[in-house]
C-alpha cells in the first residue's frame, strides 16, 4: 500500500527487525492496530502470535493516511483495530459490549469501515445500569486486559490520561471504574494558579514524588493543592518537585479510590516506564508490596492476538 501524499515514513518508529519486502515478513497473517487518541502501534502476527515486525505513530490526520503510513512494505493482510479508533469521533464508531464479558463478546463487535481495507475494529466493553443507560465505557484497554493470563479473580490498574481499575478474572472483565487523574493533572499544571508553581516537565521519580502519595493515600489530595502554591511562594519548593508532588497527590488518591472498591484482590499493574514505576511506588506505599507487572505493549500483543482467534473461528 502506497504511503499518502502528506505522510511521512519519518514519522514512523520501526522496530529493529523490521525491513520492507522482507521475506520473514511473509509469514504474517494478520495486523493487530492499537489505536489510541495520540498514537497507533501496529504489529504484524505469525500464525503462533510471534510479532514479527512493530511500528508506532501518531494519531492525528486522516486515519486512511495513518495506516498506510504504518503498513507500507508489510504483506497485503487482514487487520484488527482496538482503541479510539472505533469512539465517536473515530473512523467509525462502534458498539461497546456489555460487562461482564471476554474476548468472545468483544469480537461479536468487531465492524469494518466502509471502503475495500480488510479492516474490522473492535467496540470496546461499557457497564450499564438496571435500565441500560451507560455508567463507564472503556475503549482499547479491554484489549490490555484480555492479554493478561488471570487465574483468579484479579484487580488489573490501566495507569493514563483516564485510568482504567478492572475487576477481571478468568471468564474475562466484571467491573470497572475510570480515574481521570491525567487529565487532572494536565489541567492543575497548567491551567490553574498552580500552573506557575510547577515546572513543565521533570523526572517521574524524585523527590516531591513520595510527599504527594502519601497525601494523596491520606483522602487530603483537595486540602493539599494550593500548599504546592504556598510552598513556592515561601521558598521551600522548586517547579520540578511540585510537579512530582502533584503527580504523587493525583495517583495516591485514585490508588486510596481504586484499593477501597475493590479490596483483597491480587493487583495486577499494566504500564510502561516510568509511569509503572510510579504507580508500584503508590501501591507499595498504600501498603501492597505483592503487585504483578506487566509492559502494556506486551498486553496489547497477547489481547490483540486472542480477540483475532475469536474472529478467525
Amino acid at each position: 500500500m502506497p504511503i499518502p501524499k502528506g505522510s511521512s515514513p519519518e514519522a514512523l518508529h520501526l522496530d529493529p527487525g523490521d525491513t520492507p519486502g522482507s521475506l520473514s515478513l511473509q509469514a504474517g497473517v494478520f495486523i493487530g492496530l492499537d489505536w489510541g487518541s495520540t498514537h497507533v502501534r501496529a504489529w504484524l502476527f505469525d500464525e503462533q502470535g510471534k510479532v514479527l515486525a512493530a511500528r508506532r505513530t501518531g494519531a492525528q490526520g486522516a486515519p486512511e493516511e495513518r495506516l498506510a503510513a504504518l503498513v507500507e512494505g508489510w504483506p497485503d493482510r487482514p487487520m484488527l483495530a482496538c482503541g479510539m479508533v472505533g469512539a465517536r469521533g473515530g473512523w467509525l464508531e462502534v458498539a461497546y459490549a456489555s460487562a461482564p464479558g471476554g474476548p468472545a463478546e468483544v469480537a461479536v463487535t468487531a465492524t469494518r469501515p466502509p471502503g475495500v481495507i480488510d479492516l474490522r475494529i473492535v467496540g470496546g466493553v461499557a457497564i450499564r445500569d438496571s435500565n441500560g443507560r451507560l455508567k463507564d465505557v472503556m475503549r482499547g484497554e479491554e484489549t490490555l486486559v484480555f492479554g493478561i493470563d488471570l487465574g483468579r479473580d484479579s484487580l488489573v490498574i490501566l495507569p493514563g490520561t483516564h485510568s482504567k481499575w478492572v475487576e477481571a478474572g478468568p471468564g474475562g472483565i466484571t467491573n470497572f471504574r475510570t480515574y481521570m487523574t491525567g487529565d487532572l493533572f494536565a489541567a492543575l499544571s497548567a491551567h490553574t494558579a498552580l500552573a506557575r508553581s510547577i515546572a513543565s516537565e521533570a523526572d517521574a521519580l524524585g523527590a516531591g514524588l513520595d510527599d504527594g502519595l502519601r497525601q494523596g493515600l491520606a483522602g487530603a489530595l483537595t486540602a493539599s493543592l494550593f500548599a504546592l502554591r504556598v510552598a513556592d511562594l515561601d521558598g521551600r519548593s522548586d517547579p520540578a518537585e511540585a510537579r512530582r508532588r502533584l503527580s504523587g497527590l493525583l495517583i495516591g488518591d485514585e490508588i486510596r479510590q481504586g484499593l477501597s472498591a475493590a479490596p483483597d484482590r491480587p493487583v495486577v499493574l499494566v504500564a510502561d516506564a516510568p509511569l509503572d514505576r510510579v504507580y508500584a511506588r503508590g501501591l507499595m506505599l498504600a501498603g501492597i508490596d505483592a503487585v504483578q507487572r506487566i509492559p502494556a505493549d506486551e498486553a496489547a500483543q497477547r489481547g490483540l492476538f486472542r480477540l483475532w482467534r475469536h474472529l478467525s473461528c
